[in-house]
């Protein structure tokens, strides 16, 4: 009885050997052959901007970098530079602000905020020195990902400072429109589902 055990039970274990180490088929028909696993990351994208300062009366020229922090994009880091043409005065602006993509990669509205830091002359005198004060901002924009070469995007954003001379805080608001346009540098296998930018 003991031999026949030993015949039947070393079967068995070959058999569940090759059961467990064989994929089931199920899991074969959900991926298919030469299908990934997992969706491609969302492209990280560089882009520049133009636009108009409706609180300076002024254009305005920028550039900006999108950093993908999830695989699908929903969730983006972008650090951005901006330069406001004023009359007589150029004003520096850099960003860094989180954003939450409604549409993914495949574009529609984002919106988020961070921090902003602003190079200008603060107040009336033009004759003080040039000072760099931070701010927090607000940024709401749509995205359109109908090419695989570029992406185009429209926004709105606005920044909170204040301007203190002596006893006399007077806030500085920048409310700035701009229209841009977001290459992508990664992503060259994230075609069919669009671009990250």
């Amino acid at each position: 009885m003991t031999t026949t055990f030993s015949r039947h039970s070393g079967k068995w274990l070959t058999v569940a050997l090759l059961t467990l180490g064989t994929p089931l088929a199920s899991e074969g028909q959900v991926t298919g052959p030469g299908e990934p696993t997992a969706a491609p990351w969302a492209s990280i994208t560089v882009g520049a901007k133009a636009g108009y300062d409706n609180n300076a009366n002024a254009e305005l020229l920028g550039a900006q970098l999108r950093l993908p922090l999830l695989r699908r994009g929903s969730l983006e880091l972008m650090p951005s530079a901006d330069v406001t043409f004023v009359t007589g005065l150029r004003e520096y602006q850099y960003s860094v602000e989180a954003l939450y993509n409604l549409g993914g990669p495949r574009g529609g509205v984002y919106f988020g905020g961070g921090l902003a830091f602003r190079n200008t002359i603060y107040g009336r005198d033009f004759n003080r020195p040039r000072e760099t004060r931070k701010g927090y901002s607000g940024v709401v924009g749509t995205k359109f990902n109908t090419d695989p070469r570029y992406g185009v995007q429209i926004e709105f954003r606005w920044v909170f400072l204040s301007d203190q001379v002596g006893d006399d805080v007077s806030p500085i608001d920048p409310q700035v429109v701009t229209l841009g346009i977001n290459i992508p540098l990664t992503g060259r296998g994230n075609r069919r589902g669009g671009l990250g930018g």
